[in-house]
C-alpha cells in the first residue's frame, strides 16, 4: 500500500516540479533569467577551471626600423581560477493527515501543487541569499555570491584579492577610481554615477551596453525613475525582462531592474537597510550557472519514512541541487555596498 501510495504521490509531484521549475524559479530571478536568455545556465560534471587573462603583450610589443635588432620575451598571460560543486537542498514532507484530509484523486493534485509551489518559493529564496549575500566566502557550502565575487578583499575563485595591493588587480570586481577600494564607498544612486560605473566595465568587458543589467532594490529603482523621468530619458519596460513581470527601465542602453528581495526581508517584509543600498552592475554574458545533471533541481521523490527504524507516518522528498555560480571576468561587473 505505501509503495503505490509514494508512487502517486511521486508522479504527481515529479511532472508538476518538472514544469514549473523555470517559470516560478529561475526566471524570477533578474540575473538567472537573462542567463536562460543566453543559455549560460548549463550541465557539467566537474570543477571549473578555466585560463583567465591577467597579462598583454602590451610592455613587449616594438615599433622598429629595419636596421634594429627585434625583441624576444615571453609573458605569461593566464593564471587558472578554479570554482568547486556547491550543494543545496529543499525538504518536502507529505503527512498522513494531509493525505486523508485531501482524499480523492484531484484533491491530491491540489494539495502537492500546494507543496510544489511552497518549495518553489523555497528555492528561489535560497537562491537569492546565496547571490546577494555578502557574508558567504570560497570555503563555505554556499554558492559564491555576486558580493564576493566583485568586493576588493576577499579571495575568488582561489586567487586572493587585498584593498590597496596590486596583488591579482587584474581579478578585482572594477572599480570607479580605478583604487580597488571603494566598493563600500558612500554613493547617491544617480545617472551621472551609473555612467561613472559603466566605464571602467566596458573596458574590461569590451562590449556595449546593451550586454549589460543593473540590479537594485525599489528604494533606489524609485530615485532613479524620478531623475530619469524629470531629464526625459524615461523608458519604462521593453527591456529583457520586462516580460517576466519585473518592474526595468532602460538608461543608456542599460537594463535597470527592480529586485525586492534587497528592499525586504522574504518572512516580516521589514526593510533589510544593509541590501536595500546594493548596487550589481552585471556584464551578463560573463556569468555562470553550471548544474550537475542528476542533481539539477531535481525532485528524488517521496519516501514512506513509517518503513524506516524508528519512522513516523509521513513521506518526505527532497529537491536536490549541485552547481557552480561564477563570473569569469569579475572586472567587466561592480558591487556598490553603499548606494543611498
Amino acid at each position: 500500500m505505501a509503495t503505490a501510495e509514494s508512487g502517486n504521490i511521486n508522479s504527481t509531484t515529479i511532472d508538476l516540479w518538472r514544469k514549473t521549475i523555470v517559470p516560478q524559479v529561475l526566471v524570477k530571478i533578474p540575473l538567472l533569467a537573462r542567463m536562460l536568455m543566453k543559455k549560460q545556465i548549463t550541465m557539467g560534471g566537474k570543477a571549473v577551471v578555466f585560463p583567465a587573462e591577467y597579462g598583454t603583450y602590451n610592455g613587449i610589443a616594438q615599433a622598429y626600423t629595419p636596421n634594429e635588432t627585434l625583441q624576444n620575451q615571453d609573458v605569461t598571460l593566464f593564471k587558472a581560477p578554479k570554482f568547486d560543486w556547491k550543494y543545496f537542498q529543499v525538504p518536502v514532507q507529505y503527512g498522513i493527515d494531509e493525505k486523508i484530509k485531501n482524499a480523492g484523486a484531484a484533491r491530491i493534485v491540489d494539495l502537492l501543487g500546494a507543496k510544489v509551489k511552497a518549495a518553489q518559493k523555497l528555492a528561489r529564496y535560497k537562491l537569492k541569499s546565496m547571490m546577494y549575500d555578502a557574508t558567504t566566502t570560497e570555503a563555505s557550502s554556499e554558492f559564491e555570491s555576486m558580493p564576493i565575487a566583485l568586493t576588493h578583499d576577499v579571495v575568488y575563485g582561489g586567487l586572493t584579492r587585498t584593498i590597496g595591493s596590486t596583488l591579482n588587480t587584474w581579478w578585482q570586481g572594477a572599480s570607479v577610481a580605478g583604487t580597488y577600494t571603494d566598493w563600500d564607498t558612500a554613493m547617491t544612486p544617480s545617472i551621472a554615477n551609473i555612467r561613472k560605473m559603466m566605464a571602467p566595465c566596458t573596458a574590461a568587458a569590451e562590449e556595449n551596453h546593451g550586454e549589460y543589467l543593473l540590479i537594485v532594490g525599489p528604494t533606489i529603482f524609485q530615485a532613479l525613475q524620478s531623475e530619469a523621468q524629470t531629464s526625459r530619458i524615461y523608458t519604462p519596460g521593453g527591456t529583457p525582462l520586462f516580460k517576466y513581470g519585473f518592474n526595468t527601465m532602460s538608461i543608456d542602453g542599460v537594463e535597470i531592474v527592480s529586485d525586492t528581495y534587497l528592499d525586504r526581508e522574504v518572512t516580516t517584509r521589514a526593510i533589510n537597510s544593509t541590501r536595500q543600498k546594493y548596487m550589481f552592475l552585471l556584464y551578463v554574458p560573463a556569468w555562470h550557472l553550471e548544474l550537475y545533471p542528476s542533481r539539477a533541481f531535481t525532485f528524488n521523490g517521496y519516501t514512506h519514512q513509517a518503513n524506516q527504524v524508528n519512522g513516523k507516518d509521513f513521506w518526505l522528498g527532497r529537491i536536490m541541487t549541485a552547481g557552480k555560480f561564477y563570473t569569469d571576468r569579475p572586472g567587466a561587473s561592480m558591487f556598490r555596498s553603499n548606494v543611498s
